[in-house]
């Protein structure tokens, strides 16, 4: 079972010892949909905080509500990191299979290396709490978790082992 962390999602492709695909799937979605909904909420929270209005700033509702959403905020993607794990191993349970995730480093750009945007766009999905989420549930379950290179690894076929740019169409593998 091979796991694709992406910034949108997480692409799961199940192989057979053939190497044919048997299934692939696109799970937390909605984890990068909460964290979008969230980051603008807290924005808000943050625009209405520092307003000159406010004499106090750390004892306004403001910054007392801005507080409660970054724990809820940390509390959701935990949990719902935790519930992806056992998923993903339920499914390599299944079909008897290994869990394979690339062994990423480096992930998080200092400001200036990348737009604001594009650093957003990376920090939605925790590449690190799924690791260990995954290397703590995996054993549990009797399920093996392997790191891999992630060098081309989201433009090799892995039916042939051809491997080109042209492979990959956005988020779609072709």
């Amino acid at each position: 079972l091979g796991v694709d962390v992406n910034a949108g999602s997480v692409a799961i492709s199940i192989l057979t010892p053939q190497k044919r695909i048997l299934r692939q799937l696109y799970l937390a979605r909605d984890i990068e949909h909460a964290q979008i909904r969230f980051t603008k909420r807290r924005a808000k929270l943050r625009s209405y905080r520092d307003d000159k209005k406010h004499s106090d700033y750390d004892h306004s509702k403001a910054a007392m509500a801005l507080k409660k959403l970054g724990k809820r905020q940390h509390d959701y993607v935990t949990t719902n990191m935790w519930l992806l794990a056992k998923q993903l191993c339920q499914i390599a349970r299944d079909y008897d299979a290994n869990i394979a995730i690339e062994h990423l480093r480096h992930l998080r750009k200092k400001k200036g290396q990348v737009t604001k945007k594009a650093r957003r766009r990376i920090n939605r999905i925790p590449y690190g709490l799924l690791r260990t989420t995954l290397e703590h549930k995996a054993p549990q379950m009797g399920v093996d978790v392997v790191e891999v290179p992630p060098a081309y690894t989201s433009q090799t076929c892995p039916k042939c082992g051809h491997r080109a740019r042209a492979n990959r169409k956005r988020r779609l593998f072709l």
